[in-house]
Formats: structure tokens, sequence, C-alpha cells
């Protein structure tokens, strides 16, 4: 997926560079000897200006205020999610989430010595957790083994939980006792709605469970920071004081670079967010689009009757979709629990091309997940450099309109990755030889087998 040539659906960044606050004070307090001594770990230093706009941050994305105000960084959403992880559970206990989390989480549980339970989910309805599975799994747990609940809302296929879904898992929560980690990286302070309706704003901190609960987000996604690595952490004061000891404990603090980058990002005009959000709302149903006609042309192309590719479920937030390729694999003799990343290398050996396989989020079957927001990111390199180089400028509309070609390069890319690339791949694998048996699998899908 790294390869030069590749198009990377597999890739989860910015759609774009951060907003240039955020590099002209990450620029600043390089040279910073008073606030921020490079040759200084700045132990325990506190960054108020900081703390004070994740604190706000957490309000916009629906926290309730007390529990915004305690925060705590670490050097990603991932390493602070593994920290709470390491600070709630104990050796022997038990980690539950639903199918759509971040791809190391089984190490994460190995690491922690951990047992990971997947609660089974359809994916018409996103591979939710209901309140009803978590209540048997919770009363099925052996006696002197605690359960924590990871949550991820947006999932990694787009799938949201509404307030009256979290509201009921924060009853069982409250009811068992038992201490929980949203993760709202995805979430954003400028939701817009799919086709659904829904809205990416229900808060688990808003239940009945909300003094055992962690909120995680971060600056990677929606802000564009990925490479600076930090992430951050709000909930009551006596869970954050802990977790904020264990942050310290693993890494000591966290590089003031990243934190001034971060103060940069969340001061974003509401133009720059609202173009990241609604560029990535465009590419959700663009690609919906897309794969439709891919799947109509191999049809046509090879004389299918039945669906070969179609969108598994309709993302209600984030910036991946989840794709169905039960039509292709059957036709080419795959099957088994390895069917998802034998075809994720087929489509990067035959087509160039990379698919996340969603067998490491703990959901099996001929499924990829399509990351459509970092496509083309390069493209708009040229205009941010150059409002970079003229910054401090006013960020408005106009200037948002800067960058309408370089994102229109992008949706493109895309149409051409599916057409020209992953089309043809398909078809040629359906004509060789007979297709209804194993034997017209191509050679690079059976050695990933």
């Amino acid at each position: 997926m790294f390869d030069a040539g590749v198009v990377s659906f597999a890739h989860g960044e910015g759609i774009r560079r951060p907003y240039p606050a955020a590099l002209h004070y990450a620029r600043e307090a390089l040279f910073d000897e008073n606030i921020s001594p490079v040759e200084n770990y700045l132990y325990r230093r506190a960054f108020r200006p900081l703390d004070e706009r994740i604190s706000a941050e957490f309000r916009h994305l629906g926290v309730p205020a007390d529990l915004a105000e305690t925060v705590v960084i670490d050097a990603g959403t991932t390493r602070i999610i593994l920290a709470a992880m390491s600070m709630l559970a104990r050796p022997g206990d038990v980690l539950i989430t639903a199918g759509g989390f971040y791809h190391p989480l089984a190490a994460w549980c190995d690491l922690l010595d951990l047992d990971l339970t997947v609660l089974s989910g359809c994916v018409e309805g996103g591979f939710r957790m209901s309140a009803e599975q978590l209540d048997r799994t919770l009363r099925l747990c052996p006696p002197g083994r605690r359960a924590i609940v990871l949550l991820f809302n947006p999932s990694l296929i787009g799938a949201v939980y509404t307030q009256a879904e979290l509201d009921a898992i924060g009853s069982v929560l409250a009811a068992h006792g038992a201490f929980a980690i949203e993760d709202i990286l995805l979430a954003t302070a400028d939701p817009v709605p799919a086709a659904s309706g829904v809205r990416s704003d229900g808060r688990l901190a808003r239940t009945a469970a909300r003094d055992q609960v962690i909120t995680v987000s971060g600056a990677s996604k929606q802000h564009c920071l990925a490479n600076l690595r930090i992430g951050w952490a709000c909930g009551p004061a006596t869970l954050l004081e802990a977790l904020q000891e264990r942050v310290c404990d693993a890494s000591a603090s966290i590089p003031h670079v990243a934190k001034a980058a971060a103060l940069g990002a969340l001061e974003a005009t509401p133009e720059y967010r609202k173009g990241n959000v609604g560029e990535a709302a465009r590419r959700l149903p663009l690609l919906q689009t897309h794969v439709a006609e891919l799947d109509e042309h191999v049809r046509r192309a090879t004389g299918c009757a039945d669906p070969l590719v179609e969108v598994a479920f309709e993302p209600e937030a984030g910036h991946s979709v989840l794709l169905d390729f039960s039509g292709f694999a059957r036709l080419c003799g795959l099957a088994g629990a390895e069917v998802g990343p034998g075809l994720t290398r087929f489509f990067l050996t035959e087509a160039q091309t990379a698919f996340a396989p969603v067998s490491s989020q703990g959901i099996e079957g001929p499924l990829l997940r399509a990351n459509i927001v970092s496509i083309g990111t390069p493209l708009t390199y040229p205009v941010s450099r150059k409002i970079e180089a003229d910054w401090p400028i006013a960020w408005d509309a106009a200037c948002e309109a800067r960058f309408d070609f370089a994102f229109a390069q992008g949706r493109a890319l895309i149409a051409r990755a599916l057409h020209e690339r992953v089309a043809p791949a398909m078809i040629a694998a359906l004509a060789r030889g007979d297709r209804h048996e194993a034997g017209a699998v191509p050679r690079s899908v059976v050695a990933a087998q």
C-alpha cells in the first residue's frame, strides 16, 4: 500500500494539510527557548491554552461541560486508548467491543493479557453493539474478572450510535458498574447528516454511566495532524487523574511542538472545518455511485447476472465505505476466514489498488473498507503552500474556494482507480477459465490463502 503507483483506499489520514496556524505555531515553538526549550522534557508542564481548546472541542462534540473540563494528552488516540485500557483492566480481564475497531486492538489485548470479545452484529446495522447483547455478555463474565467496553462512535465503517442507543448501553454499564472508553475521533464539530438523517452527536458521557466513561479524540483526521501523533481524553476527574499518571509513567511528556500545532489546528475557522467535512460528505455518496457503475460494467463485460460488488453499509459519518465482494469471491472460488486478506492481496497485486481488510476489525467475510478522504491529498499541497507562504491571511469562503479544483482532482482519482484499475482486474480474473471452478482463481489470490 505504500509503494509508488499504488492508489491506496487503505490509508486513514487527513484530507489536506492542516490549518496554517498549526504549522505557524509549531515553527514558533521550535525556536521559543522560554516557553518550549527543546532541550527540556517540560515534564508535567501544563499548556493551558491547548487544554482549554480541547475542553471546548469536547463540549462542541456533545460531552457535558463538567466532564470536558479535565483533559489528558498523549501521543495519538491509539496511545491514549492503550493507556486507558492498561489503567482500567488487569491481566485476565475482558475487553468488549463491536466490529469496526482499530486494526491493532487484538494486539493490544494480547499485550495486556486481556480476552477480546467482539459482539456479533449485522451489516445492515453497521455491526453496532446493542444494550441487550452487552447485558448478556456482562452477565456471563466470570466472577472476579472485570469487563471494559470500548466503543467507536462513529466506527471505522461509518456506523453512528444514536443517543437513544447510547442511553440504553449506558444504563447497562451503570447497572454492572463497568467502565467504558468511547472513541469519537471520526465525529465532527459540524456533523453532516447522511441520507438516513442520523447525526454523529450521541455521547456515552451523557448517559447514566457518565462517571464510568472516558471519551477520546484527537487531531489526526479532521484536523489533519496525523504525523504529529497527538490525541486527548476527557472524563471524570478521578479517572482522568489516574490516566494522567499512566501516561506520564509511559512517556514522561508529549513534545510541545505537537501541542503547539494542535492548538493552531483547533483554532481553525468554521470555513476550514466545514471544507474538510463537506468534501468527505461529497465523496461518500460519490463512491457508492461509482461502485454501482463498476458492478454494472463488470457484469456486462463478463455476462454475470448477480451482483459482484456492492456497498455493504451506507456510512452515516466518517471517512470510509464498506464494500461487499461476495459475488466476485464466490465466482473466484474464494471462501473461509482468509477471503478478506485474499481479496486485499488480489487487488493490490492485480490492480495496484489497496483496500483495507476488515477481518482485522472484527468483521468476517469478503468485505473490504475503502477510505476515500485521503485519496489525492498531495494534489492539494500547492494551494496549501501558497496560503502558508502568505500567512497570516483571512481564511474565508474565497480562500476555501481555492481548493475546489484540487478536491475535484481527488474525486476524479477515486473514479479512475475503480474504473481503470479495479474493473479490468475483476474482468480479467473472471475471464480466466471456468468462473465457477476454483481453478479460475488468480495465482496471486491462491498464494494469499
